[in-house]
């Protein structure tokens, strides 16, 4: 395996050198699915690289990174602002996603991001009746019903 993002005693450019090196000359990694493996399910991958991987051309890269737990609200806002669904979707998925970041997604065009974000653990019973009245999607508001009536049991 790659020692790639690992352990704490590296230095942010250490890992920025790391990650420079896998990069090709267009941009693109050569092993992307390598990198985007270590970056995102290892727990010393710092909010620095996050930040940086969140800037990347590849979608599943901006997508897989938006898993790692050491994502922040501004990953999360950057991540909601993104021009691929998928890659909003993870980022309204992420357990640190703030009401905020809920309400922002209940206001995008792509239903999966609105659906996964009523089903979203933040979510107030203001997101819940904003979905329950979404307009465009039956899915977004059958899945709003189902936490209406769930929590009355």
């Amino acid at each position: 395996a790659l020692p790639i993002f690992t352990g704490r005693s590296k230095s942010l450019e250490a890992q920025l050198k790391i990650y420079h090196r896998f990069q090709s000359e267009d941009g693109f990694f050569s092993r992307t699915s390598k990198l985007e493996h270590f970056a995102a399910d290892n727990i010393d991958t710092r909010p620095e690289i996050i930040t940086k991987l969140l800037d990347h051309r590849l979608a599943q890269v901006r997508q897989s990174i938006l898993q790692h737990p050491n994502v922040t609200s501004e990953h999360i806002t950057k991540g909601l602002d993104d021009r691929k669904p998928l890659v909003r979707e993870m980022a309204i998925s992420n357990r640190n996603a703030t009401p905020e970041h809920i309400s922002k997604a209940l206001d995008d065009r792509s239903e999966s991001v609105r659906r996964t974000a009523v089903l979203h653990r933040n979510a107030t019973p203001e997101h819940i009746i904003k979905a329950l009245n979404d307009k465009d999607s039956s899915r977004v508001r059958e899945a709003a019903a189902s936490l209406k009536l769930s929590a009355k049991r």
